[in-house]
C-alpha cells in the first residue's frame, strides 16, 4: 500500500473523532447543466473549504456520471475551435482530473474512487487504474446512467477488483430491478471478498433492511438524506421503494437514527454533495444531522468507513 494510502487508513483506524463523508462528486455533470438541475460542477477545492468550514475531515470522491450519450468523447469537436478534448475512453478526462489535482495539490483529506464503466473498453480504464494505482481507494460504478447490471459485470473487473481489495459503490435505483439494491446483493453473494456499497440507502426497501445483516461485506450510504426524505414524502417511486420503511420523513436526524438501528454495522453517512433536492444549506444540515448523533453512533460510522475500505 502506498504511504498517501496508508496515512489515512491509518488515520481512520485510530483516531475516533473523525467526521467521513462516503459520497461526493468532483468535475461536471452535463446532464445537470443542460437541464438546469441543480448544481453541476464542484471543484476539489470548493469542497476542501467546505469540508474544513463544517468540519468534515475526509470525503470519499469521485467524477460526476455522465450518461452513455452524452460522454465528452461523443461531443462533436468545432473543428478549429476545440473547446473539449476528445476522450480516449470513458472518464478519461473526468478522472485525470480528479487524480491529477490531489497529486499537485497534495490533498490530504480526500480518498479517491474510479469512476469505471465497463461495458465498453475496460482494458484501456484498468490500465488508467494501473496509472494512479497509489492513489486509488475504489471504484464507482453508476449503473444506471451506464446501463450496467451489478449482476452481469465481466468476469475480469471483478477478479481485477478482487486481487486489488477494491470496494465498489454502485448508484442504486428502486424503479428497475437491474440498477437495485437486490441486484448488489446478488453481486455479493457471488463475491464476498468483495466489500459493496447500496449508494442511497437503497431507497428505503424495508425488505433490503431485513437481509443487509446476513452479509459481511454490504453497506449502505445515506446519501443525500435530505433529498431521501423530500421523495419519500413526495410518493416518489424512481427512487424511493414501493415498500418503504415506515418512517417519519419529516425528521431527516430521526430517520438517520432508525436506519442506522436497523444496520448500525453496515451504514455509511454520506451527502451526496453537490447533489440532490436544493435547498439552503443543505450540506451544512447534512453534517448537521450527523453531528446531532450520539458519540457511540458517530464513531460506529467511523469504524463502518475503515472496514468497508480495508475489507475488514
Amino acid at each position: 500500500m502506498s504511504i498517501f494510502k496508508q496515512n489515512i487508513i491509518n488515520q481512520i483506524g485510530t483516531r475516533e473523532d473523525l467526521l467521513i463523508d462516503t459520497h461526493t462528486h468532483i468535475g461536471m455533470s452535463f446532464k445537470r447543466y443542460v437541464k438546469s438541475s441543480g448544481q453541476f460542477c464542484q471543484s476539489l477545492n470548493e469542497l476542501s473549504m467546505k469540508m474544513q468550514l463544517y468540519g468534515v475531515d475526509y470525503s470519499i470522491v469521485f467524477p460526476f456520471p455522465s450518461l452513455n450519450g452524452n460522454m465528452i468523447r461523443n461531443i462533436r469537436i468545432n473543428a478549429g475551435h476545440n473547446f473539449f478534448e476528445a476522450e480516449e475512453f470513458p472518464y478519461q478526462l473526468a478522472n485525470s482530473y480528479l487524480f491529477s489535482e490531489i497529486v499537485r495539490c497534495g490533498y490530504q483529506e480526500f480518498i479517491p474512487f474510479m469512476l469505471i464503466n465497463t461495458n465498453i473498453q475496460l482494458d484501456e480504464q484498468l490500465s488508467f487504474f494501473e496509472r494512479y494505482e497509489d492513489y486509488i481507494f475504489g471504484i464507482k460504478i453508476h449503473t444506471a446512467s451506464n446501463e450496467i447490471s451489478p449482476e452481469k459485470l465481466p468476469g475480469e473487473f471483478v477478479s481485477f477488483c478482487e486481487k486489488k481489495m477494491m470496494p465498489i459503490i454502485f448508484h442504486t435505483r428502486s424503479c428497475e430491478a437491474q440498477y437495485s439494491c437486490w441486484s448488489v446483493l446478488k453481486f455479493a453473494e457471488k463475491n464476498p471478498n468483495i466489500n459493496v456499497c447500496v449508494a442511497h440507502c437503497a431507497g428505503f426497501e424495508k425488505s433490503f433492511f431485513e437481509e443487509i445483516n446476513n452479509f459481511d461485506n454490504v453497506y449502505f450510504d445515506v446519501s443525500p438524506l435530505l433529498s431521501l426524505c423530500h421523495l419519500s414524502l413526495k410518493g416518489n417511486e424512481n427512487v424511493i421503494s414501493k415498500d418503504k420503511l415506515d418512517l417519519d420523513y419529516t425528521n431527516p436526524v430521526r430517520v438517520l437514527e432508525d436506519v442506522y438501528k436497523l444496520a448500525p454495522n453496515h451504514i455509511l453517512w454520506a451527502t451526496d454533495e453537490p447533489c440532490g433536492h436544493y435547498v439552503d444549506n443543505k450540506y451544512q444540515i447534512q453534517v448537521n444531522h450527523v453531528k446531532d448523533l450520539d458519540t457511540s453512533m458517530r464513531r460506529q460510522l467511523q469504524k463502518n468507513v475503515f472496514n468497508f475500505l480495508t475489507n475488514l
